[in-house]
């Protein structure tokens, strides 16, 4: 899962540094980043997936 979000959400956005847990069952956990990527996150969730419009 993370290698999928990493090819079609992080690096699109140019987001690098990103940790996300997983727990001892194997399943995606919490998920940090910086504020600025994070931001950015939000900015394409409030233009409906749109991340620059041109």
């Amino acid at each position: 899962m993370f290698s999928y979000c990493k090819k079609v959400i992080f690096d699109p956005l140019d987001i690098s540094e990103v940790s996300w847990d997983k727990d001892d069952n194997g399943l995606l956990g919490s998920i940090e980043m910086t504020p600025l990527d994070m931001a950015k996150i939000g900015y394409m969730y409030l233009n409906k997936g749109v991340w620059k419009c041109e």
